[in-house]
């Protein structure tokens, strides 16, 4: 009876995730933050304090092997995956995923962030947002699709550059 409570006590327990973050595959970042795509999740770094946060799939991100890593004018943290793209907040809180229908595909190999305007490079051309200022409303988005039809050499977009 005793090994049977032991056990049912065990399972009733919170799991405790480890990941990985000996990777980084992209780094952004503005004073004092700076935020890191690595093969186990989203990493900041607050370089005034010395402390570490982390974010995975078991927080709400498409995947935790990420690809690439933005940050945008309001101080949100766009982050891209083989499974799409996501929105954290400048707190670092909450995550948003981005609509997989609304992308010319769900691989996301680069970000470029400037001012309202997200540069998103993809296994199938390029996808241009203007978020008008309102990061986590993706409704009122403008989106523009480009492809090698219109003019880009491939369309497997492996990374972008200002």
């Amino acid at each position: 009876m005793t090994i049977i409570l032991t056990l049912l006590a065990a399972l009733a327990v919170h799991p405790v995730f480890y990941t990985n973050h000996n990777y980084f595959y992209k780094i952004t970042g503005r004073y004092p933050f700076v935020y890191g795509a690595t093969n186990g999740g989203l990493v900041e770094y607050n370089a005034a304090t010395g402390a570490f946060r982390s974010l995975n799939n078991a927080d709400g991100l498409p995947s935790n092997r990420l690809n690439c890593v933005g940050l945008d004018s309001s101080g949100a943290i766009w982050s891209g995956s083989e499974n799409g793209f996501a929105l954290v907040d400048r707190d670092f809180q909450h995550i948003t995923i981005y609509p997989v229908d609304c992308v010319p595909c769900s691989r996301i190999h680069a970000l470029l962030c400037r001012k309202d305007t997200v540069l998103i490079g993809t296994g199938n051309g390029v996808l241009r947002l203007e978020t008008l200022g309102t990061t986590e409303d993706f409704n009122d988005d403008v989106q523009l699709e480009i492809y090698d039809t219109d003019g880009l050499p491939s369309n497997n977009i492996t990374a972008l550059a200002a």
